[in-house]
């Protein structure tokens, strides 16, 4: 699913946040369906085979590092 396969050729490579609003709006059709929710595991905890993946996702995927703002007194 990172790699997009799946969605418009604009998209190369998709963050982990967006995989993960996928597989919400997944596991939401189950159970509106009376399914059980497909992401986790009998303990109610998520399954361990998507933790790995969402860890996976955010290690290549790293979050931009913020530029601290100026303070008034500066400007």
């Amino acid at each position: 699913m990172q790699e997009a396969r799946f969605s418009h050729e604009q998209y190369d490579q998709l963050a982990e946040p967006t995989v993960h609003s996928a597989l919400d709006y997944v596991a939401q059709t189950f159970q509106a369906n009376n399914r059980p929710d497909p992401r986790y595991d009998q303990h109610r905890k998520l399954a361990y085979i998507l933790q790995r993946q969402f860890q996976a996702y955010r290690n290549l995927n790293p979050t931009e590092k913020l530029q601290k703002a100026l303070t008034a007194y500066i400007l």
